[in-house]
């Protein structure tokens, strides 16, 4: 393995994700005739490939990059889910060999500029598209969703590992936004990864203050990489204030706005407010 990307902030790159970081990355290739054995302990170990590479942040000033996990055995849809469920029952999986096709392409070459216009992958060309693609060492398909009438609407690069599916990227139509298509190829990802009789659902990093990576701590199941050891996510999520009838603490007067937390842990759910009051509600 090397370092890429600068050392000590030298010739380092801004970060795609985070104003005013720069981002460096630990690479090492992936090659030889045990490379999806060494693909399966890259990925463990929180990296993510690209074409022969894994890479994993390193970055000197910064760990907001946190590798998580699907448990499929303690994942259950949420409401917003099932309506995205039921929203896209028209759609059919189809795997394909990694291969690049034009269809792909211009389906992909439609979300990046709906989607992520700032970025270096809008710029991408065919080529560059087919490479991302067709560029594996390792066990790779592309899961292509169509409705009835054959046409592409979503597509997933994906890879299998020992333990589950690591979605490498996932792309879709602007035309069916609202039924939160990205979200859905995740849980579809997740009911394959149960018929294929396999544990868990790679799903890259997950970084708080951004919207484009944050999403993930919505999925129930997720599990983290910290210290090399994976442990179950606590997520933390502010509702909006509400009015109490009660006092809840010496001092406080009735009627108070008082700010409520949710954290999860396992299969409870915690409430505190900012006076770090606790009570436990089970949602087993």
């Amino acid at each position: 393995m090397h370092l890429y990307h600068g050392q000590d902030n030298i010739d380092c790159i801004p970060c795609p994700y985070l104003p005013n970081k720069n981002e460096k990355k630990i690479i090492t290739e992936i090659s030889g005739s045990n490379s999806n054995k060494l693909n399966f302990t890259l990925t463990n170990a929180g990296f993510r490939r690209s074409h022969r590479t894994a890479y994993r942040p390193a970055c000197n000033d910064c760990n907001a990059c946190i590798p998580v996990r699907i448990n499929v055995s303690k994942y259950t849809p949420n409401r917003s889910m099932k309506r995205s469920k039921k929203a896209t029952a028209d759609l059919e999986c189809f795997e394909r060999p990694p291969i690049a096709t034009r269809e792909q392409y211009e389906l992909f070459y439609e979300y990046q500029k709906y989607r992520h216009l700032d970025s270096d992958m809008a710029e991408m060309n065919f080529n560059e598209y087919r490479a991302m693609v067709e560029d594996t060492p390792v066990e790779t398909c592309v899961y292509e969703f169509r409705d009835k009438n054959g046409v592409l609407v979503a597509a997933s690069l994906t890879d299998k590992v020992e333990d589950g599916l690591s979605g490498i990227y996932k792309f879709f139509t602007p035309d069916r936004s609202k039924h939160s298509l990205g979200s859905w190829i995740i849980d579809w990802h997740i009911e394959e990864t149960i018929k294929l009789n396999l544990k868990y659902v790679y799903l890259g990093y997950w970084i708080k203050e951004s919207s484009k990576m944050s999403y993930k701590s919505k999925f129930k199941g997720l599990e983290k990489l910290t210290n090399n050891k994976w442990e179950d996510f606590i997520s933390i999520f502010k509702v909006a204030p509400i009015r109490s009838n009660l006092a809840i603490s010496q001092g406080l007067s009735k009627g108070m706005p008082i700010s409520i937390y949710w954290f999860s842990y396992g299969k409870s759910l915690y409430r505190f407010s900012m006076l770090r009051q606790f009570s436990r509600k089970n949602i087993c």
